[in-house]
């Protein structure tokens, strides 16, 4: 089923103005002035983003590759898939490779992009690639000096009842929950067929 084609006319708006309010180590936060359709003048305020990629890790013996890592904004460690921000102009695919290694140690046989989407688009233009990859080949992590982190293996089907159950509740691990989930069904009704 296609989108339907609409005209947006009635919700539009103009930048007016776009002013850099702070310059971080990699997130810059913009004061962006704009005047919408209705002629009503408003700010919003916008990260700006690098961009990252996460990775969906299955072995042979059909366990998932996770970790557990402490995040600063929430005050507590939480599980999530192996991921990382992209460096300037680097390629999706060989940051998800570059990040596997440094966080896990592992490396695959095989990799696929599955799907991308914008992790907050009411206040940021990060975009997050989603990778599945097979075939993890163990080596020796490379971490960043900041990166705590601990890696383990979970059941996929074990992984899937943590995201629905909300035991898993970061966004990324969650979405990679739900698609394993939906190949799954997908590849069962196919064998029904």
């Amino acid at each position: 089923m296609a989108i339907p084609k609409f005209d947006d006319s009635s919700i539009s708006q103009e930048v007016l103005e776009r002013k850099r309010a702070y310059d971080g180590r990699f997130l810059k936060v913009d004061s962006v002035r704009l005047r919408l359709a209705n002629g009503n003048e408003t700010v919003h305020e916008v990260i700006d983003h690098p961009g990252a990629v996460c990775l969906l890790v299955l072995d042979e013996n059909d366990r998932v590759l996770l970790e557990r890592q402490p995040r600063t904004a929430l005050d507590r460690v939480i599980i999530e898939v192996p991921a990382g921000k992209l460096e300037p102009g680097e390629d999706p695919e060989e940051c998800a490779r570059r990040e596997l290694i440094e966080e896990t140690g592992y490396r695959v046989e095989s990799m696929e992009h599955v799907l991308s989407f914008f992790t907050a688009a009411g206040y940021s233009d990060e975009v997050l690639h989603i990778f599945f990859a097979k075939g993890a080949l163990e080596g020796e992590r490379q971490p960043e000096d900041d990166e705590l982190i601990a890696t383990f293996w979970l059941n996929a089907e074990e992984f899937v009842d943590c995201v629905l159950n909300g035991t898993i509740q970061d966004s990324k691990t969650v979405i990679c929950g739900l698609w394993l989930a939906q190949e799954r069904l997908r590849d069962k009704l196919a064998a029904s067929e």
